[in-house]
């Protein structure tokens, strides 16, 4: 450690614009080393168009270069860096040979809303979530979606039912499907569904919190001071708070599916079809 002390002594004491000292200090002694705790990002692109006020909270991709961060947007960084952003799709194809409409019975079953993906008025796919895809193809299904955490979890649970189905040599998920067509009009109940979703939202959110209007077409809940406004025709909630809206929804959804689980299922050598909403 002296002959390295001493090397760079000879090194830079020629050079006046290099100021250091060294210190060697003996091997039992306790070296301390300050270092700035905070760190400074400079936020650029989309997120430093308008300056953030008192306690918002910024979010957003932190980038180093050397010693500096900077943060923005995702949309930014073909902009501020040599970074590209990509979109990951997975595909999967899915062995299947049973109906397809099935498919779409029972995603219905899992998702309640299912979108149907038609070519010149036939169906050839189904959308679950508004995220997966599940397209026919030669005794296969095939499975697309935007691959990340959430959407990963949904395309789980649509490849369980599809390797439910497929999986099923008794017949039993077509059996299960025709039995719940031929008892779809036997539910009277759906007739006193108005009345049924008023009393469970009563007992969900308290007394007077639901206001039913004299027709029994709309139903209002309201918690502090969000309102959700029901429409029982068309099984729709509004309602600025975003997480009083899912809550409501869900109750709805679910109440109407168990007293009306499905509203006809057709059978063919192509199609079975079982519509989980009016």
């Amino acid at each position: 450690m002296g002959r390295l002390r001493s090397a760079l002594v000879r090194e830079y004491e020629d050079n006046p614009n290099v100021k250091m000292s060294l210190h060697t200090p003996a091997n039992t002694q306790a070296v301390e080393l300050c270092f700035r705790g905070e760190k400074m990002a400079k936020v650029v692109g989309v997120l430093a168009a308008e300056e953030p006020l008192d306690g918002t909270t910024v979010s957003g991709i932190l980038i180093k270069r050397g010693f500096k961060y900077h943060l923005m947007t995702p949309s930014d960084l073909p902009n501020y860096t040599d970074l590209a952003r990509s979109v990951v799709t997975q595909k999967q194809c899915v062995p299947y040979k049973s109906l397809f409409s099935l498919v779409g019975y029972y995603l219905r079953q899992l998702a309640g809303e299912v979108e149907e993906i038609k070519e010149n008025g036939v169906v050839v796919g189904y959308k679950a979530f508004k995220v997966v895809t599940v397209l026919k193809g030669v005794q296969k299904v095939i499975l697309e979606w935007t691959a990340n955490a959430t959407n990963d979890m949904y395309a789980d649970a649509v490849l369980s039912v599809l390797m439910q189905i497929e999986g099923d040599t008794s017949g039993n998920a077509l059996s299960v499907a025709l039995s719940n067509a031929t008892s779809a009009g036997k539910y009277d109940d759906v007739e006193k569904f108005p009345s049924r979703l008023y009393k469970l939202l009563n007992d969900i959110f308290g007394e007077g919190k639901v206001v039913r209007t004299p027709t029994g077409d709309s139903m209002s809940v309201t918690v502090d001071t969000n309102v959700a406004t029901i429409s029982v025709k068309d099984l729709t909630v509004d309602c600025e708070d975003e997480g009083l809206q899912q809550q409501v929804s869900g109750v709805v959804r679910r109440l109407h599916t168990a007293l009306h689980p499905c509203k006809a299922v057709m059978v063919s050598d192509e199609a079975v079809v079982a519509p989980a909403y009016q």
